[in-house]
């Protein structure tokens, strides 16, 4: 769990000292479930933005090659050829927005960090406890997973059972 380290090293560096409270949202739910089981005391609370679940790690399905090909076809400029509906998938964006969006993406769509950490992912989510200390009181705010490789009663199913026999942690759904 690098990023956890490197983030700590940070916090050290600005002499910044807990206790925290840790907002993270998706894949770094991860990081935030590792932070409260090694540090308990440096963490206050948690609150979860759409947390990506260990549990979840185990049903998602493994898209290496489309993110492979999406980097290099970033990195080698063959993005611009592709119709821009395949990586704008904000339909509310402006078009001021849009084109932003549009030369970010020709630029850099995923980094190498990103495509390291989505290979990463299914390995990491299994060394994470799956479970918080009851100590820690947690919020977990769960979308409607519009956009997502699950359902919305899927994805909505693991913040029910992650939270189930938890009474620290409070789970309220956004549509």
């Amino acid at each position: 769990m690098q990023v956890l380290s490197e983030t700590r090293q940070a916090l050290s560096q600005a002499n910044l000292s807990g206790p925290f409270i840790i907002i993270s949202h998706s894949m770094a739910s991860l990081e935030s479930l590792a932070w409260q089981e090694k540090y308990p005391d440096e963490v206050k609370a948690l609150i979860g933005l759409d947390w990506a679940l260990p549990a979840s790690y185990e049903d998602l399905k493994d898209n290496q090659a489309l993110l492979t090909v999406a980097y290099w076809s970033s990195k080698i400029g063959l993005l611009r050829y592709f119709p821009e509906s395949l990586y704008i998938k904000n339909p509310t964006l402006t078009e001021a927005e849009r084109q932003q969006y549009k030369l970010l993406a020709y630029k850099q769509l995923i980094s190498q960090a990103m495509l390291h950490e989505s290979r990463l992912a299914k390995e990491n989510a299994k060394k994470v406890p799956s479970s918080i200390n009851p100590k820690i009181p947690t919020l977990l705010l769960v979308s409607n997973g519009e956009g997502m490789t699950f359902s919305q009663s899927e994805w909505q199913h693991y913040a029910e059972k992650f939270s189930s026999d938890q009474s620290n942690v409070q789970v309220i759904y956004m549509d």
